[in-house]
C-alpha cells in the first residue's frame, strides 16, 4: 500500500525533528563537558549535572553524566591524594622541629653539665682550702655539707652572743643590787640610788626583751618564759633578799655563771639592809 502523502510528510517531519533535537543535545553536551574537562571544581561538575539533566534528552544524558561522574570521581581522589600528602608533609615538619627542639635540649643540658662541672670543681679547691675533711666528698655533697655547717656555726655564734649579753646583764643587775631595794620613803632616795634603779628596770627590760628572741629562735620553751618572766625576773621594788633569791633562779634555769652573787650572798648584810628588810617583832602580853 503506497503511503499517503500526509503520512510521508509527517514521517519527513518526525525525522527532521529527530535530527534536529539530536544536534541539538550534542551541541550542549560538548559545551558542558568542555566547561566541565576544565574545571576541578566540584561544584562546577555538580552545575554541569544539572545543565544535562535540564537541556538534554533523557536517551542521551546517561553517558554525559556517566562522564561526568567519573571527573567527580578523580577529582575527589585528587584532593583525597592532597590531602594525605599534606598531612605527610606536616608530620615531617613538624618530626623535623621536635628534632630540632630535643638537639637544643641537649645543646643546653651539656652546658649546663660543664657550668655545673666547672662550679663543682671550683668549689671543691674551695672546700680543700676550708675544711680538708670535706675534700673526700662529691662536689655536690660537699657543697651540702659545707652550708649546713657554716649555718650551724652561724646560728651557734648567734646563740654564744645571746648568752654572753644575758650573762652581762646578770651581772651588772648584780653589781646593782646593794643600790637597789625597797625603801621605807621615796624621800630619802638618792640621785645616784634613783639611776641604778632606772638601769636595773632598763636591764630586767632588755633581759626579756632576749628571752622573746630565745623562744622565736627555739632555744627557750614558752613554759620557761613564762616562768622566768612572771616569777624569777626582778623588781627594784623587791627587797634585796628577794632580788637575790630571783636572780639566783635565773642563773639556775638559764645556766648562768651565779659567782658574784653567791659571793655577795655570802657576805654579811650592812647595817642599814638589815634595818629596811628584818621584820618587825611583836609584842604580846601573856
Amino acid at each position: 500500500m503506497t503511503p499517503s502523502p500526509f503520512e510521508i510528510g509527517r514521517g519527513i517531519g518526525g525525522q527532521f525533528a529527530k535530527t534536529s533535537r539530536r544536534q541539538r543535545d550534542l551541541s550542549a553536551l560538548d559545551s558542558i563537558l568542555m566547561e566541565a574537562s576544565q574545571s576541578d571544581d566540584p561544584q562546577a561538575i555538580n552545575m554541569a549535572m544539572t545543565q544535562i539533566l535540564s537541556t538534554v534528552s533523557p536517551e542521551r544524558q546517561p553517558q554525559a553524566l556517566k562522564i561526568l561522574q567519573d571527573k567527580m570521581t578523580g577529582i575527589r581522589e585528587d584532593q583525597k591524594f592532597e590531602r594525605q600528602q599534606l598531612l605527610k608533609q606536616e608530620a615531617l615538619e613538624e618530626k623535623r622541629r621536635f628534632e630540632q627542639r630535643q638537639k637544643e635540649e641537649e645543646r643546653a643540658y651539656k652546658r649546663r653539665e660543664e657550668e655545673r662541672k666547672r662550679i663543682d670543681a671550683e668549689e671543691a679547691l674551695m672546700y680543700r682550702g676550708q675544711d680538708p675533711s670535706l675534700a673526700s666528698l662529691p662536689p655536690g655533697l660537699a657543697s651540702q655539707e659545707l652550708k649546713r655547717e657554716t649555718t650551724a656555726k652561724a646560728e651557734a655564734e648567734q646563740e654564744q652572743q645571746r648568752k654572753d649579753m644575758v650573762q652581762r646583764s646578770f651581772d651588772r643587775l648584780v653589781e646593782l643590787v646593794p643600790n637597789v631595794g625597797k625603801v621605807k620613803s621615796a624621800l630619802k632616795i638618792s640621785p645616784s640610788v634613783r639611776e641604778s634603779i632606772g638601769e636595773f628596770n632598763s636591764l630586767t627590760g632588755a633581759l626579756e626583751s632576749l628571752f622573746v628572741e630565745m623562744v622565736n629562735k627555739g632555744t627557750l620553751s614558752n613554759v620557761r618564759f613564762k616562768y622566768i618572766t612572771e616569777q624569777l625576773l626582778p623588781k627594784a621594788s623587791d627587797t634585796k633578799a628577794t632580788i637575790r633569791g630571783k636572780l639566783k633562779g635565773i642563773a639556775i634555769e638559764l645556766g648562768l655563771d651565779a659567782g658574784n652573787l653567791i659571793k655577795k650572798g655570802k657576805e654579811k648584810m650592812s647595817e642599814e639592809e638589815t634595818k629596811q628588810e628584818r621584820a618587825p617583832v611583836g609584842v604580846f602580853d601573856l
